[in-house]
C-alpha cells in the first residue's frame, strides 16, 4: 500500500494510511511526519513524541539487528493510532 492510499473505517477510527520508514529514517521521525500529515499540521506543531512513548527506546527496539522476528508496537499519539514494526511498516489512523 502506498503512502497516499486511504483505507475504510474500522471501529471507532475514521481515515487511515500506511507507509513505511526506511533505513535512512528513524522510525520516530517517520511517525511524527505521518501524524503531521494525518492531522494536517506541521511536524514542529505537534507535541514531542516523548510525551506519548519513549522515542529512543522505540527506535532501539525497531532498529535492532540480528533477530529473526519482527516487533510491532501500537500506541495513540495526538488522537492518531500508530502501528509501526521493525520491518519498516508504518500505519496511522485517525480516531473519532
Amino acid at each position: 500500500m502506498s503512502n497516499d492510499e486511504i483505507e475504510t473505517d474500522i471501529g471507532d477510527f475514521d481515515e487511515s494510511s500506511s507507509g513505511g520508514w526506511g533505513a535512512t529514517n528513524e522510525p520516530t521521525a517517520a511517525i511524527t511526519d505521518a501524524v503531521a500529515v494525518e492531522t494536517n499540521r506541521a511536524a514542529n506543531e505537534l507535541p514531542p513524541l516523548n510525551e506519548y512513548v519513549e522515542a529512543d527506546a522505540l527506535n532501539a527496539l525497531l532498529c535492532r539487528d540480528g533477530f529473526d522476528t519482527d516487533v510491532q508496537v501500537s500506541f495513540t499519539y495526538e488522537q492518531i493510532r500508530v502501528t509501526v514494526d521493525s520491518s519498516g511498516y508504518l500505519f496511522v489512523q485517525t480516531r473519532e
